[in-house]
C-alpha cells in the first residue's frame, strides 16, 4: 500500500475507491464551496496511477516556507490550477466526486463524475 494508510497500490484498483470514500466519511475539517475536504489529498503518479501518499495536505511552497498553524492547505481547484497537466479528484461528504482537469480549470470549469 501507499504511505499514510492507503491500502491500494494504484488509483485504478478497487482499494483506492474504498480508501477515498473512507477518508471523505471520516473527514471533519473545513470544506470548500463544493463541499469537498480542503485538508486531504491522495498523491498519484500521472503515468501509472501509483498512489504514493494519502491522505495528505498540500500547501503552497510560499506558505510552507512560512508555515504556521494558521496556514491553509490548497483545495482541489487551487491545486489543479497549479499543475501543468493532469487532474485532481475531490469527494464531497455527500458522495459526489468532482474531477478538476487542469485544462478545464483554466476555463473555470470542473466535471461532476456521475457513476
Amino acid at each position: 500500500g501507499a504511505e499514510g494508510g492507503s491500502s491500494s497500490a494504484t488509483a485504478l484498483g478497487r482499494g483506492f475507491g474504498t480508501d477515498l470514500a473512507a477518508f471523505a466519511r471520516r473527514y471533519r475539517g473545513p470544506l470548500d464551496e463544493f463541499g469537498t475536504p480542503l485538508q486531504g489529498a491522495f498523491l498519484v503518479t500521472p503515468r501509472h496511477g501509483e498512489v504514493v501518499a494519502g491522505p495528505v495536505a498540500v500547501f503552497d511552497a510560499a506558505t510552507a516556507a512560512a508555515f504556521s498553524s494558521a496556514s491553509s492547505p490548497l483545495g482541489a481547484a487551487d491545486l489543479a490550477s497549479r499543475l501543468s497537466r493532469g487532474m485532481v479528484f475531490a469527494r464531497a461528504e455527500t458522495g459526489e466526486v468532482t474531477a478538476f482537469l487542469v485544462s478545464e480549470v483554466r476555463k473555470g470549469r470542473a466535471l461532476l463524475v456521475d457513476p
